[in-house]
């Protein structure tokens, strides 16, 4: 399971990766750029997980984890976001996409356990 989240994970990440770097070249702000990039990045993630890794296919239950990893994604994102921030402000702006690299993989831990234990639960 933990593989298959990993690959589920780094295709959302590259998804979410991509579309930041591309709204940041066409000057979009950082504090738009990040959470647009991170939305494109959780629908390929909780389709894979949900269908994929965790299994999930049971319509009843669709909508109590659709809500569950809305607010996880909410979370990850302020987060995210405040981090991502936070670099861009001690770090020049061509470290940008390695902060997005930094600040991912620390969210993609607490991501995991949260997927596992509240939102695929069962």
């Amino acid at each position: 399971m933990v593989v298959k989240y990993v690959v589920s994970g780094g295709v959302a990440f590259g998804a979410d990766f991509l579309t930041f770097v591309f709204l940041r070249q066409v000057g979009i702000i950082l504090l738009i750029a990040n959470p647009l990039a991170r939305l494109i990045g959780a629908i390929t993630a909780f389709l894979l997980n949900r269908h994929w890794t965790f299994r999930r296919d049971s319509p009843k239950a669709w909508w109590r984890e659709a809500l569950a990893y809305s607010l996880l994604w909410i979370f990850s994102t302020l987060l995210s976001t405040l981090v991502l921030r936070q670099l861009a402000l001690w770090l020049p702006p061509t470290m940008e996409p390695i902060s997005k690299l930094i600040t991912e993989g620390g969210i993609v831990v607490i991501n995991y356990f949260c997927s596992r234990h509240l939102v695929f639960k069962g």
